[in-house]
């Protein structure tokens, strides 16, 4: 699933946040930096994937049947 905290890939995100905040605590600033920088990208792939999964939705399903006309107007 994407777009959800359940996500796989926002689980990765934040496992690579966690990942780049511990290398900067240990003197590894440049690993920890790609780290974060790979969060950050895993973050709008989800975005993505997720709005594109509505996307998709919305132009595969079948529109609305036609509704009738409110009681109190006679159509014309």
């Amino acid at each position: 699933m994407t777009g959800t905290h359940d996500s796989t890939l926002l689980a990765l995100r934040d496992f690579l946040l966690t990942a780049g905040t511990w290398c900067r605590e240990h003197g590894h600033a440049r690993l920890g930096e790609r780290y974060e920088r790979t969060s950050d990208l895993l973050d709008v792939t989800d975005r993505l994937l997720h709005q594109l999964g509505i996307d998709y939705l919305a132009a595969t399903l079948p529109s609305p049947a036609p509704t009738a006309p409110s009681p109190g107007r006679t159509p014309h």
